[in-house]
């Protein structure tokens, strides 16, 4: 599901952002997209979501929310499988101005798979570092699942950043995991 928004923080700044909301690869978990911003005084994103329908017009005093920097995805974790989830994003400046509430999307976090088990077998070893490798050269497309799955690189400050694709990033995070170099 995706959802086209414009954020303005102080009537100066503006804020354009394509959202693609895509299941991710942890039960209960949920991974957020959008296009970067262009403007040249934008420090980060803020990610807000929350699980009462009721709670919107108290948004800023119930949401849950993410400071993700200058990043444009997360992953929210722990969200309840099958549960409605209200999410909207905010930008804000070096000056620390924060914008008005994107619009509010929702979203159903599905049941899905283990972060690097393009297999689908329930684990991560060297059978997904290979077929990984596979996708990466193009010798197999990638399925939304496996996607969903595979697509654990880069990792930044241990915390898997997605950036839409299955390459070599993602086979080397991938080896990393079982050989015991990297946990996620």
């Amino acid at each position: 599901m995706s959802a086209c928004f414009r954020i303005v923080i102080v009537s100066v700044l503006v804020v354009s952002f394509f959202v693609n909301f895509t299941s991710s690869s942890v039960a209960g978990d949920f991974i957020v997209r959008w296009s970067p911003n262009s403007e040249n005084d934008l420090a980060g994103y803020r990610v807000y979501y929350w699980n009462n329908a009721s709670d919107v017009l108290k948004l800023d005093r119930v949401a849950s929310s993410i400071d993700v920097s200058d990043v444009t995805s997360t992953i929210l974790r722990g969200l309840s499988p099958y549960s409605p989830y209200f999410i909207a994003v905010t930008a804000y400046n070096q000056s620390g101005l924060e914008s008005s509430f994107s619009d509010i999307v929702t979203i159903y976090p599905e049941k899905s798979c283990l972060p690097g088990d393009i297999s689908g077998d329930g684990y991560v070893d060297i059978s997904d570092v290979m077929l990984a490798l596979r996708i990466a050269v193009g010798k197999v497309n990638a399925t939304s699942e496996q996607l969903a799955c595979g697509d654990v690189a880069p990792v930044k400050n241990g915390v898997v950043a997605p950036n839409g694709k299955i390459d070599t990033g993602d086979a080397i995070v991938m080896l990393s995991k079982v050989v015991g170099k990297i946990a996620f």
